[in-house]
């Protein structure tokens, strides 16, 4: 036994001496191979660390095909106990054939029972299942640390047993998550509705009894989502990261609940997204040993937006706030991958390296492939960001822009190398923008172009290129092409390398060499040499540049630009970033570090006189000193912005130039003011212009609450108030109010001020237009922010309350209605006589709030017009759809489905009324079709701008106040409210637009509203950017303006529904006139009569009508066009079939004001935007009456409720004969009378039934 020991030692030694590499590079191993254990296909991979530190790895073995399900998979697993070098067999988890098959394996270790849990899917496809022959859902488990698998156990029931509606789901596969409580945790992937090809709706599933019990999420954490993992915060939130299915960015979202509700799902713009599965896992907590404080998160994905390509690893150190660490894994296309942490800290990566794209050349499949690295490798040469000087260039992206006199130091002849560098701070936003520039026409043709420019496009993945122009050979891409990206908001080192010796241009990312290119051969006998400025911060438009308008300006902050006339080696870029130069620098031609700006010259650091001008910026000749008065901090906090910059109090800034205020409340108080040199800043304004040496003050005082108003600020024409005069007090007053009949319901005429004394008589007078009405006064008499009232013996207001005054009320149909002052008056009174009244001897100066509110017998002083009478329980709140022209989709749908209005409050002591139920606004975009769910017919289409009550709120019930008699003056009973209208709708957004822009996704629709209007929609190179329709109002001249949508991208199948294509068309239902961008550039190989065909094709299979719609084609993107012949082509094909042609660049607003002119020409010969007609009409009530009614008697008074009953009540309109017949037929159907007589009712006594009271007669 002993001599047994020592040789395993040695063994163990053995091992452990063998298994050392370099930290600089990854150890490599091959899994899986095409061909390998009767398999040429294998997908999916899943890895995880074992209780006992062995490593596991969870695939796919796919059976014909790399196709998902249906195909016949089994998935496999092979284990490691030498941390990846050597690895078993491969072993069945869940085995295919025989009817049978399975996929998409998800695995996570208990660290409770130290058992493996794996969760897959089986039996149907994903967009094959239905719910009548589900996807199942299945979890196998490992007791012995991945060596052995149970079968499968189906959870599927578990699932759907509160979505039976449900088709689908899956779990994201790769790595599950356990949390520190114990909890196990997967994300599933579901397929809510019948739809095919479209996002997914993102569910978290857990077990808290280690995996055989599972539970859902409440909600999704996103409905446009795919495959998904978790990992868990430092401070025990949960944080998903979901697959885009959209392409771009990677989508995140947070649970502060454990799982159970998930927030608002938003963009990681750090972290790039093919639509691809990638992993996310925890490397350390801040307080565990080693991590220097550090919440370290790991993420794996494909570097790019548009291929599954370049698996990178990022790094967060902040918990995933910020990813500024990232190291490419793989080189080439790869897709999935799945990490984990190793036991001695290394970490381990699985992951597909091939493809399936049948587009994309070589051959289709996946090996599956282990990585091992280190955090060093990770971490090593990291580039902090660049060193920025004390001055900076800070562009707005509309004109400001630096001119630099052109000179030889500038060009680059042949033969010569040349290297510009420049540091950037800047938002990703705008469209194409110039760093810097000098390249543009020598005349008016494109074969004049010549030059060379740094250029970016800030809602792409191009953020950083060049275009290079030899002299007579403009086209041909000879720049550096699709270019790099870099971190927004951050300060980068750009850098470009034309290097002749090399024959390349380069272009390098803080110091890291982003895209190499070699020379064309033009640049062999053509020179970039012209007579051109340099522009910074902007580049030529699309015409000579000796005279043309300076274009695509830069937004953002530029520092420290540099021009050399040498090719810089990767160490003098990389020493650029921080070093310090000047006229003895090697190389250096020109350089700007704008700090010391004289005026609006900008001086050459480096001694060669190349001094630049500014144009548009403030004059910093005249700098003025900027205080900032620092507020109390309990208060509140106060700075002041010189654009995206802070103002240091105590600096000085330019004259003239705009600053903003920016002035925060703390809790508990709000903002009284904004003093700019002691003189108050009108209200709601903040930003002035820098004239003089200022002192910038802002003054808090304590929050007080707010009036109550009704929230839905509706507008009604069926009664308003023209004016109130007030006779008495101490001069005379009037205000004027409305003047027409449309108008909102709550109005604030506060400014205005009414003096009168106490103890003095007023007479309001009120000017009044519209239907019957009643009016009731208020005064706020304690100063308490509400009107309050009490009810007398008689349920009529006390006099000594704040309502003063009032034209009628009447408690119930029974008792007569009278005035403030006891006086009889008729229900059908209007606001002739307002009753006097008189202020209080008692009053204290001072003032007082004033309410004047009309409505229909109707007390609460927060009420709506036209409402119902009070009852003693409040009424439950109505819905109101209210048309919102700042939405523009029903995306705040996506996250919450059910709404409900405020229940009504119970009645208060001394016989005050409940608080009404609030009425629940729910806001919509202006063309919102609201349809019946089940008959799908239009209930209302919400194009104008009046609300629209969907469901109305249950009436409220009486109190025991209201049974109170002579005899009976302290009733034990009261009876409750009847329940509210419910209704299920289906929300459609046909926009309400005039024109509509429609292409293929890229083509510049997005770029071309933003330019003809002030639309700011979402611009980007890569397909899909608009995910939304944007509305822009176009104004073309004096009265004459039209509404413009720009409709996300369709693609061929779009009326199929393939991508989003149903969402996407039905946005151009109501456009008159269509504007068809095509991109004639040929930057993206398309032919544009193709691209011109298949669009119209899929409008005409959508819908035949919307295909004849009138039609303008726009050839866009000429400003980068390769070959004039694509759009002389286009116009051939067009011109013949009736569309008018406008060539132009929307980028650089050559030939829009022409497009303008001739849509607003075109409309006007056009007939109206359709508006839907309502077709619903409501369903009969089907009333079931077996339930027995609960009927009690309270001297001589018989309270009849029920369920039945209160649905056949909120059901009957007891206005109308025929509704009330109906009412009584039910009653005696249904044996109410008799019972009621079983029970000794006698004629004369009362009848209560909720909202109802009558005598009986037999």
């Amino acid at each position: 036994m002993k001599k047994s020991v020592q040789f395993l030692l040695l063994f163990l030694m053995c091992i452990s001496a063998s298994w050392t590499w370099a930290s600089d590079a990854p150890e490599r191993t091959v899994l899986f191979n095409m061909g390998d254990y009767d398999s040429q296909y294998w997908r999916i991979p899943a890895l995880v660390t074992a209780a006992d530190n062995s490593l596991v790895a969870v695939v796919d073995k796919r059976g014909s095909s790399l196709g998902d399900l249906p195909n016949t998979i089994s998935i496999m697993s092979r284990r490691s106990t030498d941390n990846g070098k050597n690895w078993s067999e491969p072993v069945v988890v869940a085995q295919g054939g025989n009817g049978k098959t399975y996929g998409d394996p998800a695995v996570v270790l208990d660290k409770k029972t130290g058992n493996l849990i794996c969760m897959f899917v089986g039996d149907q496809g994903l967009w094959n299942a239905t719910p009548y022959n589900r996807q199942g859902i299945y979890v196998s488990k490992s007791t012995d640390n991945g060596v052995s698998w149970s079968e499968p156990v189906a959870i599927t029931d578990q699932v759907y047993a509160n979505h039976s509606s449900w088709y689908a789901g899956f779990a994201g596969s790769g790595h599950g998550l356990c949390l520190k409580d114990g909890r196990l945790m997967f994300v599933l992937a579901i397929r809510a509705t019948s739809a095919t090809g479209v996002p997914l709706h993102n569910y978290a599933i857990y077990s808290d009894d280690g995996g055989d019990n599972w539970t859902l999420s409440t909600n999704a954490a996103t409905t446009a989502g795919d495959e998904a993992k978790v990992v868990e915060l430092e401070d025990g939130d949960i944080l998903m990261s979901i697959r885009n299915p959209s392409k771009g960015n990677r989508i995140f979202c947070k649970s502060t609940d454990r799982g159970q509700t998930w927030g608002k799902a938003y963009f990681e713009t750090e972290l790039k997204d093919p639509a691809c599965n990638g992993d996310i896992i925890r490397y350390s907590y801040s307080t565990d040993e080693g991590s220097e404080g550090k919440s370290r998160l790991l993420h794996s994905l494909p570097e790019s937006t548009t291929t599954r390509e370049n698996v990178t690893i990022y790094l967060s150190e902040d918990d995933g706030e910020t990813w500024p660490i990232k190291k490419r894994l793989v080189d080439g296309y790869s897709a999935y991958s799945s990490l984990t942490v190793l036991s001695d800290g290394t970490i381990g990566a699985l992951v597909e390296e091939g493809k399936w794209d049948s587009n994309l050349p070589g051959e289709d499949g996946f090996q599956l492939v282990f990585y091992r690295f280190t955090m060093d490798w990770l971490t090593s040469d990291v580039t902090e960001p660049p060193v920025v000087s004390e001055g900076t260039l800070q562009l707005n992206g509309t004109d400001r822009y630096m001119r630099i006199p052109s000179a030889d130091d500038f060009n680059i002849a042949i033969g010569e190398s040349y290297t510009v560098t420049c540091k950037v701070k800047m938002p990703f936003s705008g469209s194409s923008c110039r760093f810097v520039s000098k390249r543009s026409y020598t005349g008016t043709a494109n074969s004049g172009t010549v030059g060379w420019e740094m250029w970016g496009d800030m809602n792409a993945s191009t953020r950083f290129s060049t275009n290079l122009s030899p002299a007579g050979s403009p086209w041909g891409g000879k720049g550096n092409g699709t270019g790099v990206t870099f971190t927004e908001n951050q300060w980068v080192h750009l850098t470009w390398v034309f290097d002749w010796n090399e024959n390349t241009t380069n272009i390098y990312v803080d110091g890291v060499l982003g895209e190499s290119k070699s020379l064309h051969a033009d640049f062999q006998s053509k020179s970039l040499e012209n007579n051109f400025d340099v522009l910074v911060g902007a580049g030529y438009s699309n015409s000579d540049g000796s005279a043309s308008i300076p274009a695509f300006f830069m937004n953002g902050e530029m520092d420290d630009l540099r021009f050399y006339n040498k090719a810089l080696t990767l160490d003098e870029i990389k020493a650029d970033m921080d070093a310090t130069v000047d006229g003895t620098t090697d190389g250096l031609v020109a350089a700007y570090d704008f700090t010391d700006i004289s005026g609006v010259e900008v001086p050459d650091i480096s001694g060669h006189g190349h001094t630049g001008t500014l144009v548009n910026f403030p004059n910093y000749s005249t700098l003025y000193t900027v205080t900032i008065a620092a507020p109390d901090p309990e208060q509140g906090t106060l700075k002041v912005m010189n654009g995206s910059t802070e103002v240091v109090s105590g600096t000085g800034i330019p004259e003239n130039t705009r600053l903003t205020v920016v002035a925060e409340p703390a809790d508990g108080y709000q903002l009284k003011e904004i003093r700019v040199n002691d003189v108050a800043l009108e209200r709601n304004v903040n930003i002035f212009t820098l004239t003089q040496e200022t002192t910038v003050t802002a003054e808090f005082e304590e929050a007080v609450p707010a009036y109550c108003t009704y929230e839905g600020n509706s507008s009604h024409d069926q009664r308003y108030v023209r004016s109130i005069t007030m006779n008495g007090g101490t001069s005379p007053f009037s205000v004027s109010v409305y003047s027409t009949t449309r108008q909102a319901v709550y109005v604030d005429k506060t400014d205005n001020v009414f003096e009168a004394y106490a103890g003095e008589e007023i007479q309001p007078v009120v000017n009044w237009a519209g239907e019957w009405m009643h009016g009731y006064l208020y005064i706020d008499y304690d100063k308490d922010y509400t009107f309050s009232y009490t009810l007398g013996s008689d349920d009529y207001p006390t006099a000594d309350g704040e309502l003063v005054s009032y034209t009628f009320y009447s408690p119930s149909d029974s008792q007569w209605g009278k005035n403030s002052k006891g006086e009889t008056t008729e229900n059908n009174s209007r606001l002739d006589d307002v009753p006097s009244f008189t202020l209080p001897e008692s009053l204290a100066p001072g003032e007082y709030r004033v309410r004047l509110k009309i409505d229909w017998c109707h007390l609460d002083p927060c009420g709506h017009p036209d409402e119902i009478a009070n009852t003693l329980t409040g009424n439950g709140g109505n819905i109101v759809l209210v048309v919102d022209d700042n939405m523009s989709t029903l995306m705040d749908f996506r996250y919450k489905r059910k709404y409900v209005a405020e229940t009504g409050m119970d009645g208060q002591g001394a016989r005050k009324f409940g608080k009404q139920g609030k009425d629940l606004t729910i806001r919509v975009p202006r063309g919102t079709v609201v349809r019946d769910a089940e008959s799908n017919e239009i209930i209302k289409d919400m194009s104008d701008s009046e609300p629209f009550i969907l469901c109305r709120g249950g009436k409220g019930g009486w109190g025991n106040a209201h049974f109170a008699t002579p005899t009976r003056q302290a009733p034990r009973f009261a009876k409750s409210g009847l329940e509210g209208e419910e209704h299920d709708v289906v929300l459609e957004l046909k926009l309400l637009a005039d024109v509509g822009l429609i292409g293929f996704p890229n083509v510049g629709k997005s770029t071309l509203l933003s330019v003809v209007s002030k639309a700011r929609p979402k611009i980007a190179n890569y397909h899909f950017t608009t995910l939304y329709p944007n509305l822009g109002v176009v104004y073309v001249d004096e009265g004459v303006s039209f509404v413009m949508a720009d409709i996300p991208g369709i693609i061929e199948g779009a009326a199929e529904g393939a991508g989003l294509g149903h969402d996407f068309l039905r946005h151009i239902d109501r456009c008159r006139l269509l504007v068809h961008v095509v991109d004639v550039s040929g930057s993206e190989g398309r032919d544009p009569v193709e691209d011109f065909d298949a669009i119209n094709a899929e409008l005409s299979q959508y819908s035949p009508e919307l295909a004849t719609r009138p039609q303008i084609v726009v050839a866009n993107k000429t400003d980068i066009m390769e070959d004039a012949s694509l759009l002389e082509k286009l116009r051939a094909h067009v011109e013949p079939m009736g569309y008018p042609l406008f060539a132009l660049s929307a980028a650089s607003h050559t030939g829009t004001r022409e497009l303008v002119l001739k849509i607003a020409e075109k409309l006007s010969t056009l007939p109206p935007v359709t508006v839907y007609e309502p077709e619903y009409v409501p369903k009969p009530v089907k009333i079931d009456a077996s339930e027995p009614l609960k009927i009690t008697v309270e001297d001589n008074t018989y309270i009849v409720e029920g369920k039945w009953l209160e649905r056949l009540m909120s059901n009957v309109n007891f206005g109308d004969y025929e509704s009330r017949m109906f009412f009584d037929k039910m009653l005696r159907e249904n044996g109410v009378f008799q019972q009621l007589e079983d029970l000794g009712i006698r004629d004369g006594d009362i009848v209560s039934m909720y909202e109802l009271e009558f005598e009986y007669q037999h």
